[in-house]
This record gives C-alpha cells, structure tokens and sequence, in this order.
C-alpha cells in the first residue's frame, strides 16, 4: 500500500506582508502591513520546519482548532470597494491659519481608500507665484493620513500634517473626486 500526499496551501486565509524583524522596526507599508508583528517570519519558519520534519517522517501532525464560524456572512470582503456608500466628497473641515510646527489636521469625504490605484492618497503643496509646488505627500514623515466610516458607513479620511516655513498652503486628498482645502496661511 503506497501513501499519498496531500501539500495544500491555506484556502480563504490572508496572510499580508512577512518582514524580517529589521524591516518590521522600519515602519514601511510593508512593516505596517505585518499583521503578527516583529517575529511573524521567525513563527513561521518554524512551524514550515516542523511541518516539513513531520512529513519527512510520517508523522501526524495535530490541525489545532479551526476558527469559529463568521457570525455575518458577506458575500464580498469586509471594506470591499463594493461595500462603499455614495457620500458628499469634499472637505468637512480645515484650519484657515496655523503656525509653523504647529500639528495641522484637515477632514475629508472621500471614497473607499482601496477604490483605486492612486499614485498619492494626499498632497501637501505650497503657492509660490501663480503656482502650487508639491512639498509632502503620504510618503513624508510630516504628514498622517486616517481613514474611518462616519455614521452612515461613508468614509471619511483625516490629514495631518506639520505645518512647514511661512506661506500659503493647500491639501489635497486623492480620490476617485480629489477635494482640496482653501489655502491655509502659515505664520
């Protein structure tokens, strides 16, 4: 009687991003994105060891308990895009003055953030003249982006950000409609 082998990998599981604890203290998307923290590769390159040295040898190995049943059962992945409710884009609110340093924050009514490829999901940009210049967008150190559901599921995104040198400003959140706030005078 010979044996067969089944090798399955996980069905309807989502893993994300496995980083190397140097890559997790980073804080990258990529870092941000690992679910289990700084040692989910070193969890799981022990348990493929143990899962290889048990196939090597025959033996069986215990499947653990399964996962409790979903109490709602969607037909679409929790924040799908699909899920998304129209909603007023737009700017909700935005400070017309700050001070340099100081923490600025700007709501925003805004479409699913996964709606879309985007290359940005906010611009910071400065008036020099006639034109805007870019000076920080979501990948800058001075700038936050969040994103919550207000009462009536419509997403809603706030912008922080640092406020630069003297001078007039705007922010730009992306979307599939990108709003932008009136120009806020930095002193």
């Amino acid at each position: 009687m010979s044996r067969m082998w089944v090798l399955q990998g996980y069905a309807n599981g989502y893993g994300h991003y496995v980083t190397t604890p140097e890559e997790y203290g980073e804080q990258l998307y990529e870092a941000g994105s690992t679910v289990f923290g700084r040692h989910q590769l070193a969890v799981l390159q022990d348990a493929v060891v143990e899962l290889a040295a048990a196939l090597r040898g025959g033996a069986i190995v215990d499947p653990g308990r399964p996962p409790p049943p979903r109490r709602l059962r969607w037909t679409l992945p929790v924040g799908s895009p699909r899920l998304a409710r129209a909603g007023r884009p737009g700017v909700r609110h935005a400070p017309v003055t700050a001070r340099t340093g100081e923490v600025v924050t700007a709501t925003f009514g805004t479409d699913h953030p996964n709606a879309e490829l985007r290359p940005t999901y906010l611009r910071v940009e400065r008036r020099d003249g006639g034109a805007w210049l870019p000076v920080a967008d979501d990948a800058s150190p001075t700038t936050t982006i969040t994103w919550r559901r207000d009462r009536a599921l419509r997403f809603v995104a706030e912008v922080t950000w640092v406020a630069g040198p003297p001078g007039s400003y705007r922010i730009t959140c992306v979307g599939r409609t990108d709003a932008t706030t009136p120009p806020i005078v930095v002193h």
